[in-house]
């Protein structure tokens, strides 16, 4: 299995479904993908937008790919996201066992 196939895979598990958390400034997010950079995607291909809700997972292959993800950049980014959220829940008074899902 070469890198990317790899790095898809831990993206495809590490990122849970549909989330839409007003705190949120990224917005509406399914498994990692932003509802802006699904328009984005989808823009540059001649698609209207629509909900990211409603992204396959070829679109999240294609999409990763685009950005040239690998193994590293998803640890980065998986690490970069975990440690955010906490500072965040930290400086709101709570704690990880506060926050909705596993945090590692």
């Amino acid at each position: 299995m070469d890198e990317f196939n790899r790095s898809l895979g831990k993206i495809l598990v590490s990122e849970g479904g549909f989330t839409n958390n007003l705190k949120n400034p990224g917005g509406a997010t399914n498994r990692g993908v932003t509802q802006r950079v699904y328009n984005e995607d989808r823009m540059s291909r001649g698609l209207s937008a629509q909900s990211v809700q409603l992204i396959t997972d070829v679109e999240i292959a294609d999409i990763c790919n685009e950005l040239t993800l690998t193994t590293n950049h998803c640890s980065v980014l998986l690490y970069r996201a975990r440690t955010r959220l906490r500072t965040c829940l930290s400086e709101k008074g709570l704690t990880t066992e506060d926050a909705a899902g596993e945090m590692y």
